[in-house]
Protein backbone atom coordinates (compact mmCIF):
# COMPACT_ATOMS: atom_id res chain seq x y z
CA UNK A 1 0.00 0.00 0.00
CA UNK A 2 1.39 2.94 -1.09
CA UNK A 3 0.18 6.06 1.66
CA UNK A 4 -0.85 8.24 -1.20
CA UNK A 5 -2.81 5.44 -2.97
CA UNK A 6 -4.21 3.28 -0.41
CA UNK A 7 -5.44 -0.33 -1.74
CA UNK A 8 -9.38 0.57 -1.38
CA UNK A 9 -8.74 2.54 -4.10
CA UNK A 10 -6.73 0.55 -6.99
CA UNK A 11 -10.39 -1.10 -8.37
CA UNK A 12 -11.04 2.22 -8.99
CA UNK A 13 -10.19 3.10 -12.72
CA UNK A 14 -9.45 7.18 -11.88
CA UNK A 15 -8.79 7.65 -8.33
CA UNK A 16 -10.66 10.44 -6.49
CA UNK A 17 -7.29 12.46 -6.03
CA UNK A 18 -6.78 12.54 -10.07
CA UNK A 19 -9.98 13.35 -10.68
CA UNK A 20 -10.03 16.26 -8.38
CA UNK A 21 -6.49 17.83 -9.40
CA UNK A 22 -7.68 17.32 -13.17
CA UNK A 23 -10.95 18.59 -12.65
CA UNK A 24 -9.06 21.27 -10.28
CA UNK A 25 -11.98 21.07 -7.33
CA UNK A 26 -12.42 23.64 -4.14
CA UNK A 27 -11.93 21.04 -1.21
CA UNK A 28 -15.06 20.36 -0.21
CA UNK A 29 -16.15 19.59 -3.68
CA UNK A 30 -12.97 16.97 -3.74
CA UNK A 31 -14.04 15.52 -0.17
CA UNK A 32 -16.84 15.17 -1.78
CA UNK A 33 -15.70 12.75 -4.47
CA UNK A 34 -13.12 11.07 -2.16
CA UNK A 35 -15.63 9.72 0.34
CA UNK A 36 -18.18 9.23 -2.45
CA UNK A 37 -15.42 6.81 -3.67
CA UNK A 38 -14.52 4.94 -0.63
CA UNK A 39 -17.81 4.78 1.61
CA UNK A 40 -18.67 1.28 1.30
CA UNK A 41 -14.76 0.46 1.25
CA UNK A 42 -13.11 1.76 4.15
CA UNK A 43 -13.55 2.05 7.64
CA UNK A 44 -17.28 2.89 9.22
CA UNK A 45 -19.41 3.28 5.62
CA UNK A 46 -21.88 5.51 7.71
CA UNK A 47 -19.39 8.19 8.69
CA UNK A 48 -18.35 8.96 5.13
CA UNK A 49 -21.79 9.04 4.47
CA UNK A 50 -22.46 11.72 6.84
CA UNK A 51 -18.96 13.27 6.02
CA UNK A 52 -20.19 13.92 2.47
CA UNK A 53 -23.86 15.36 4.05
CA UNK A 54 -21.17 17.77 5.89
CA UNK A 55 -19.51 18.44 2.85
CA UNK A 56 -22.40 19.26 1.08
CA UNK A 57 -23.85 21.54 3.66
CA UNK A 58 -20.52 23.61 3.73
CA UNK A 59 -21.05 24.21 0.35
CA UNK A 60 -24.65 25.07 0.33
CA UNK A 61 -23.92 27.21 3.20
CA UNK A 62 -21.20 29.31 0.80
CA UNK A 63 -23.52 29.30 -2.01
CA UNK A 64 -26.36 30.93 0.17
CA UNK A 65 -24.08 33.40 1.56
CA UNK A 66 -22.40 34.46 -1.79
CA UNK A 67 -26.30 34.62 -3.44
CA UNK A 68 -26.90 36.73 -0.50
CA UNK A 69 -24.14 39.15 -1.06
CA UNK A 70 -25.19 39.32 -4.93
CA UNK A 71 -28.62 40.16 -3.64
CA UNK A 72 -26.98 42.92 -1.43
CA UNK A 73 -24.86 44.17 -4.08
CA UNK A 74 -27.57 44.59 -6.44
CA UNK A 75 -29.25 46.60 -3.82
CA UNK A 76 -26.16 49.33 -3.69
CA UNK A 77 -25.90 49.47 -7.25
CA UNK A 78 -29.40 49.72 -8.03
CA UNK A 79 -30.66 51.66 -5.06
CA UNK A 80 -27.61 53.38 -3.76
CA UNK A 81 -29.48 56.10 -1.34
CA UNK A 82 -31.09 52.88 0.17
CA UNK A 83 -34.75 54.89 -0.69
CA UNK A 84 -37.15 52.50 -1.93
Amino acid sequence: MNNMKPDYYNSMKITPIDYITANELDFCTGNIIKYASRWNKKGTPVDDLRKIVEYANMLIQGQLVEEQDKEELDEIIHNPGGTA
